[in-house]
């Protein structure tokens, strides 16, 4: 006999399903360039995974201007299984969600007994599009995790309640202490705990009696709001708007709170930043406040006979107070992630008042038509919002397009967009938002930072260069731009002006991966090989997932004759990054060295197919190819370096001959010289007899004196038949020392 599964289980995989389908197209969605770069993708305390390392970072930082520890190990954990793809830290955020809309089910069953109005509120917490930037936004992860303690914490009370105990309420005190290592926002837990005991718990002990109970809540709260306050200021958090006039402050939270309540009903224009505008009108203010009051006296009144609309109202103005502005951080005016928590209030006012007012309005089966059409009509509706909604956020790009389409022109969102766009390599739409941005704010040295990199991008280095150096003298302390500043100025090979401004970068902040890395290149230009090494190695220790440090290091490694640690480096560079066809092009070298041609072959290959236009990777292809007895196939490479570079035989010979001839030992490199020679003369045909003649003086250079006689003869014939009677001449007198087993050195090169 089959089991009937019981109504509130039904329920409850019901929703589960309804928050997934609202939230699966989360699934496909990136990083924004929008603190997913602090939170994960160019955070290596977080894409290296769980470890005893990562986990002291978590609790000693103040990165990204919060001290969350869990918050950061939840982000390792998801590096650790899923890797540093965006789609797994997307689908622990909706697993959170989905969570927390069973918690708050479970909440309400527990303490309402009342099924369908809180399966009703938790659908509409499940789906309701205001809560898109919470849950698709990976760096919000502090958002969901932390509503899972919220809610695990009310459960636990309600336990407590039925039967006290200091197990049960020690297990309260945990969970509490957890979710304030997550999000700081859990500050009002306490309070929100004496609403419960007024309504669903309706304890009857005293108000004074109640509060007691929960001072050990309260001082935690007090401790991690100071700890915030420290971590805000420590990372300058406060500093943006913290002149603004308190009373400019109150204003906005006024309106804010209205703003909020009409996103409740109607959210149509939902965006990830809201602009703070300073100064709000006063009749807006006086309006909105005259609003707030009128439903507080209103819920007041009906506290008795409907005590679940004023317990969510004033849960909703309660848990709102430490982010509604009154203590300002960042720019923004509010933020659709801090209703999370606070919107939970108005679901279960919002519900119970329409659930009595349809009962009020019909009854019997007309009541339940009623009621289940405006619900499903309602949840429907904002299902179909969210995941319209969540499609803003699939990218950098799209984000700030739907901020400026909502707010329309702000100089924070057009700065946005162009490090976005900047991302998607649209150099040209880039330039356009970031001048609309300093167009607006003239005296914001990060514009002009950013205006520099996308002209450095752009090879354009004069001025980028120019636009460096305006961040500078707007804040000479901008160890960002004084790095790029060194950057572009290795990039035109003015390598001690880039290393006095990547030497002050470094003093003024010395994690810079890339100071590091570009000083690194200054210093092996100096020929101070050691020093450059160690600054490589610096830049890794700072950014592990850097394959251009990688790259430099095993490039480095491989002049120096440090062979197998050569192969490591830029193994390592190549599975960073696989498109990096440099780094494919380095390693097969370093195989060549180490005497791996088949493995040379493999990487060589790679870098063809990632750039195919480029002649040098055919050409280190066809030498090992030939080297390995593959003729065929040699020439069939070379053959395609010539059609898309007709010179290269003449460079490779000219290289050739210096390696070959030059009278400096140390400038000599006949196994080299050979290599070239013979690549270029094969290409040719030898046909070329001013080629010949390099591979006859690298042949000699090499000891080869028999191989150099034969080739010297057939470029004299070439050369007389050609009527080339200078070049056979200086062939004969070269062929004479061949003869005597001398080789040939060109005193011209001293």
């Amino acid at each position: 006999m089959m089991r009937t599964v019981p109504p509130s289980v039904a329920v409850g995989l019901l929703l589960v399903l309804l928050t997934t389908l609202a939230y699966s197209p989360a699934l496909k969605c990136g990083f924004v360039n929008w603190d997913d770069q602090k939170y994960v993708y160019e955070n290596s305390h977080v894409t290296g995974g769980l470890s005893s390392e990562a986990f002291g970072w978590a609790f000693s930082t103040f990165h990204a201007s919060n001290w969350h520890p869990l918050t950061w190990l939840s982000l390792q954990a998801d590096a650790t299984v899923f890797g540093p793809g965006a789609a797994g830290f997307h689908l622990t955020n909706l697993v959170l969600h989905a969570t927390n809309v069973l918690l708050f089910y479970a909440f309400l069953l527990r303490t309402t007994a009342s099924l369908w109005p809180a399966a009703v509120a938790a659908a509409l917490f499940a789906v309701h599009p205001i809560h898109v930037e919470s849950v698709a936004w990976v760096s919000e992860r502090k958002d969901v995790l932390s509503a899972t303690f919220w809610l695990l914490g009310l459960l636990l009370y309600a336990r407590y309640v039925a039967r006290p105990g200091p197990g049960r309420y020690a297990a309260l005190v945990l969970v509490f202490a957890m979710g304030l290592l997550v999000k700081p926002m859990l500050v009002t837990f306490p309070c929100a705990l004496l609403l419960m005991d007024y309504w669903p718990l309706r304890r009857a002990e005293t108000f004074s009696r109640l509060f007691r109970e929960k001072v050990p809540l309260f001082v935690l709260a007090g401790l991690a709001s100071a700890v915030t306050v420290a971590a805000q200021r420590a990372g300058g958090a406060t500093a943006g708007l913290g002149a603004l006039p308190l009373g400019d402050r109150a204003g906005n939270a006024v309106v804010a709170y209205a703003i909020y309540l009409r996103k409740l009903f109607w959210p149509n224009d939902l965006a990830a930043y809201y602009p703070h505008p300073g100064s709000r009108p006063a009749g807006d203010v006086l309006l909105c406040g005259a609003l707030l009051v009128g439903i507080s006296y209103t819920c007041w009144r009906l506290r008795a006979r409907v005590p679940q609309v004023a317990v969510g109202w004033a849960w909703f103005l309660g848990t709102l107070v430490p982010v509604i502005g009154i203590v300002q951080v960042g720019r923004q005016a509010l933020a659709d992630r801090y209703a999370y928590i606070p919107f939970l209030g108005l679901y279960v006012a919002l519900t119970w008042a329409a659930r009595r007012g349809v009962m009020g309005a019909a009854t019997g089966r007309g009541a339940t038509r009623i009621g289940t059409l405006v619900a499903v009509g309602t949840v429907a509706a904002g299902l179909l919002v969210t995941r319209s909604q969540i499609e803003h956020w699939r990218n950098g790009v799209a984000l700030w397009e739907r901020v400026l389409a909502v707010v329309g022109s702000d100089f924070h969102a057009h700065y946005n967009l162009a490090t976005a766009l900047r991302g998607e390599g649209r150099s040209d739409d880039a330039l356009h938002h970031i001048r609309a941005a300093l167009r607006m704010e003239p005296s914001e040295p990060q514009y002009y930072n950013e205006f520099g990199v996308l002209l450095m991008d752009r090879n354009e280095f004069p001025e980028a260069e120019a636009r460096f150096r305006q961040a500078l003298e707007r804040d000479p302390n901008f160890a960002l731009a004084r790095m790029n500043l060194g950057t572009v100025l290795v990039k035109q090979r003015r390598w001690e002006e880039a290393a006095a401004e990547l030497e002050r970068a470094l003093r003024v902040s010395a994690d810079l991966p890339m100071a590091h890395l570009n000083y690194g290149a200054v210093l092996e230009q100096r020929g101070d090989t050691a020093a450059a090494e160690r600054a490589y190695r610096r830049a890794i220790e700072l950014e592990p997932d850097s394959a251009a440090a990688h790259y430099n290091l095993g490039t480095l490694l491989g002049k120096i004759g440090r062979r197998d640690g050569a192969v490591r480096a830029l193994a390592e560079a190549v599975r960073l990054n696989p498109q990096f066809a440099n780094a494919h092009l380095n390693l097969g070298r370093a195989y060549e060295d180490v005497g791996d041609d088949a493995r040379a072959v493999e990487c060589f290959r790679a870098a063809a197919r990632l750039e195919p236009s480029k002649s040098p990777h055919r050409l280190a292809l066809a030498a090992v190819l030939a080297r390995s007895g593959r003729a065929e196939e040699a020439l069939t490479e070379e053959r395609e370096a010539l059609r898309l570079e007709p010179r290269w035989p003449a460079r490779y010979a000219r290289n050739a001959w210096v390696l070959a001839t030059h009278p400096d030992p140390a400038q000599r490199d006949e196994r080299a010289a050979v290599a070239l020679a013979e690549q270029a003369c094969r290409v040719t045909e030898r046909r070329q007899p001013a080629l010949l003649e390099v591979l006859a003086a690298a042949y000699a250079a090499a000891g080869r004196y028999a191989d150099a006689a034969a080739v010297s003869s057939v470029a004299i014939e070439q050369a007389r038949a050609t009527r080339l009677d200078p070049l056979a001449q200086r062939i004969e007198k070269q062929r004479a020392l061949y003869l005597t087993n001398q080789p040939f050195r060109d005193t011209s090169l001293r």
